[in-house]
């Protein structure tokens, strides 16, 4: 009698998930500031999207569309040395990619303000970007690094399968 309850229970759960949309996953894409024109500092980052939008030909532009983002810059010539800018410091950012999907541009802004250090993220060009404030200016290209699933993404397929898995172990005792 359980195993019946168990199989409506399953067939339910299959039905309303083919009848509701799925929920887009998050996902980190990480970035990587190479300096320009002599400057010995670097910067390493990340910011997250819904996966849809890693889509061929997509332009965001609305910081609603942004999860999260940080950007850690070190070895700057100035005091501090090291800062750090995060979602509630940005204005305004650029996501693209081309028909391929590859993206070739993204950029942040800061419009007048600065983060808590005193510095300045300005998007000056396609992958491209400003640092400025406390006597610095420094230009980096920016390089997105290759999409990575949040944490809680690969946790919920690893207990659907879990579940999936188990399920399948019960269903082949009972035959």
């Amino acid at each position: 009698m359980t195993f019946k309850y168990a199989l409506a229970a399953v067939t339910a759960l299959s039905l309303t998930a083919l009848t509701t949309p799925a929920q887009a996953a998050l996902i980190n894409i990480p970035l990587t500031f190479d300096p320009e024109s002599g400057n010995t500092s670097s910067g390493e980052g990340f910011f997250t999207i819904d996966d849809s939008n890693l889509a061929p030909n997509i332009l965001l532009d609305d910081l609603s569309d942004l999860e999260n983002f940080s950007a850690t810059f070190t070895n700057l010539s100035s005091i501090p040395s090291t800062t750090t800018f995060s979602l509630s410091d940005l204005s305004d950012w650029i996501y693209r990619t081309d028909d391929l999907g590859n993206i070739v541009d993204v950029n942040f802004f800061m419009g007048a303000a600065t983060n808590t250090d005193g510095y300045r993220l300005q998007g000056s060009g396609p992958l491209f970007i400003q640092l400025s404030g406390n006597g610095e200016l420094a230009t980096y290209d920016i390089t997105p690094g290759t999409p990575v699933p949040e944490p809680s993404t690969i946790l919920g397929a690893s207990v659907a399968l879990a579940f999936g898995k188990g399920f399948k172990r019960k269903l082949a005792k009972k035959k």
